[in-house]
């Protein structure tokens, strides 16, 4: 998926915060600390600092939707980031976005923070952001 993809989807998605542009994702992706992931179906961006990752975005096609996509690419940024000698990953949600609040929380993410009124949406509403975290470790896939 290219910056202009990434950005063309990411406009479409009511996130409440202002999309990123192709120059942003760009920017991005190019960044000595970025940690992506993308296929054809959607894309995680992040960065790794020191021992921790914060994952920006994570966002699949609608209609690739329910059927994995996010699960495999988050676990794939997972992946990422562990081999980068990441041992925490940090991220935040709307607290309206459920779906992407569950496949966090099945991931093992848990909450430990809550940003009131974060996100504005285009018609005015407003969201909290859920921070939340998970602690990587080694696992049998991992060591071998």
């Amino acid at each position: 998926m290219t910056p202009a993809e990434m950005a063309q989807l990411h406009r479409a998605e009511p996130t409440g915060q202002r999309a990123w542009s192709e120059a942003e994702f760009s920017a991005m992706l190019s960044a000595n600390n970025a940690l992506s992931v993308t296929c054809d179906a959607g894309f995680a961006v992040g960065q790794v600092i020191m021992d921790e990752a914060e994952l920006f975005l994570i966002i699949t096609i609608p209609e690739h939707r329910k059927q994995g996509v996010g699960r495999r690419i988050l676990a794939t940024f997972e992946q990422q980031a562990f081999q980068n000698a990441v041992r925490r990953i940090i991220l935040e949600v709307a607290d309206t976005n459920t779906a992407a609040r569950a496949l966090y929380s099945a991931n093992g993410y848990q909450q430990i923070a809550v940003r009131k009124n974060y996100y504005i949406f285009p018609d005015g509403s407003h969201a909290d952001a859920i921070i939340m975290e998970k602690h990587l470790q080694k696992t049998a896939e991992t060591t071998e």
